[in-house]
């Protein structure tokens, strides 16, 4: 018996196959790269929030005291937290976190700074 040209059935549907494999890999990689931009978006969002409140401590001339304050960037609001302490030189230390409002477990920025308020 002579065979025809062209491809069987068998060999269209493992070719299929094989390319539905690799969309589905390349669909996982283009959701993960989705979800680090996302990431990395809301880190820099929540480290403009610590920098602002860090400037409006220091610039009211005043003693920080422990505290909360929201701040909102980009549709988002996160919540500051700051705490006074002393850094290792003895120095005092202001210690910033900022965390997303709904979802106050996951820490996005901790920035510790030297405190000297501006007189």
């Amino acid at each position: 018996m002579k065979r025809s040209a062209g491809f069987t059935l068998i060999e269209v549907l493992i070719a299929l196959a094989i390319v539905a494999v690799a969309l589905a890999a390349v669909m996982r990689a283009v959701a993960v790269a989705t979800d680090d931009q996302a990431r990395m978006r809301d880190r820099g969002l929540a480290l403009l929030c610590a920098q602002d409140r860090w400037q409006e401590l220091r610039l009211a001339g005043q003693p920080a005291q422990p505290g909360r304050s929201p701040c909102v960037q980009g549709h988002t609001t996160f919540v500051v937290e700051q705490q006074l302490g002393q850094g290792s030189d003895g120095q005092p230390q202001l210690q910033l976190t900022v965390v997303a409002r709904d979802v106050p477990r996951q820490r996005l920025v901790q920035l510790q700074l030297p405190w000297a308020p501006t007189p």
